[in-house]
């Protein structure tokens, strides 16, 4: 998968600096599995930072310091200790993705999180926005020394979910070096800000005008439209400057049949277009 290429590339650089370097040391942590004395115990201790990661089937959740590791199938004998650690507002919570482990806690276990929060895939997309999608997996490869572990999802689901914290604690570090390096935190704290009126409204819901809304989208299309126009104009010389260095320009410049499938003898039949079938 093309878009998966850079994270490609990262990875055979990462394999090249071990060969030269060695392993690196990773965390070693105390793992406690569907032990809810241990997380009582923690929750008593009220630690600084907390990585969340949940699980929808089963509902699975973890918790992770730096020293431990807290993994269990939720049922009620774990709410006590785990509102307790989730509502405390002393405690920084670090998630790969809080709209969605928000509204989850919410929904299923009546848990409302509170702030203060720290969104990984958020500070990578800061940090990178040309990636795009950051993926938990590549949240470990990218800014920790963990292995990639999505795979472990069809072995050991609490374990996969367990990981999944642990690469949210050991990235919050790095990203937070990275961020501060290059003069960007105070862009990830303000998305951070704008995060709790984005869960209050996905919590709520909100009206939406259809007529106001219809208006704004046919201004903006109308917009894009002249701006896509100028742009062209002024790449077209550029484009066509360099199309001529090739041997065979043509290939470069093959009217498309179909605005769906191009015309391609192998799409043909596939589209609906092209097959008659109504789009």
């Amino acid at each position: 998968q093309f878009n998966w290429h850079p994270w490609f590339l990262l990875d055979l650089a990462k394999v090249a600096k071990v060969a030269r370097e060695g392993p690196p040391e990773l965390p070693k942590r105390t793992w406690f599995y569907q032990n809810r004395l241990e997380l009582t115990r923690l929750a008593s201790e009220a630690p600084d930072l907390i990585a969340v990661d949940s699980e929808m089937d089963p509902m699975i959740v973890s918790i992770v310091t730096d020293k431990e590791v807290h993994v269990f199938v939720f049922n009620e004998t774990f709410r006590e200790a785990l509102e307790s650690l989730l509502t405390n507002p002393r405690i920084l919570k670090v998630a790969h993705n809080w709209l969605h482990d928000h509204s989850w806690f919410r929904v299923k276990f009546g848990i409302d999180i509170a702030r203060p929060l720290f969104d990984t895939q958020g500070a990578a997309h800061v940090l990178f926005p040309g990636q795009q999608k950051e993926l938990s997996p590549h949240i470990a490869t990218r800014f920790t020394n963990w292995p990639y572990h999505k795979w472990l999802v069809e072995i050991d689901p609490l374990l996969y979910c367990g990981m999944d914290a642990v690469v949210c604690y050991d990235a919050y570090w790095n990203q937070l070096k990275m961020l501060r390096d290059r003069g960007l935190y105070w862009v990830a704290d303000h998305d951070h800000k704008l995060l709790t009126p984005l869960m209050a409204m996905q919590a709520k819901g909100f009206r939406i005008d259809e007529l106001a809304r219809a208006d704004v989208q046919m201004e903006l299309e109308q917009a894009l439209t002249i701006a896509d126009q100028e742009l062209q104009s002024v790449i077209a010389p550029v484009v066509t400057k360099h199309l001529k260095d090739f041997d065979k320009p043509h290939l470069f410049q093959v009217e498309r049949n179909c605005g769906c499938c191009g015309g391609g003898k192998l799409q043909r039949d596939y589209c609906q277009v092209c097959s008659g079938l109504p789009s």
